[in-house]
């Protein structure tokens, strides 16, 4: 199932795994814990 979501802390306690894309290009994927402790991509993309 795919789910978009602009509220990322919603999006990431319901899914498995989460993908950051960034013009249409795939800039990371992982898992849910992966996406929250990646301070990388945490400041760059998801604003929490």
């Amino acid at each position: 199932m795919l789910i978009v979501e602009q509220n990322v802390k919603a999006g990431l306690r319901i899914a498995d795994r989460g993908y950051v894309l960034d013009m249409g290009t795939n800039r990371f994927e992982g898992t849910a814990s992966e996406l929250r402790e990646s301070e990388k991509i945490r400041d760059a993309h998801l604003g929490v």
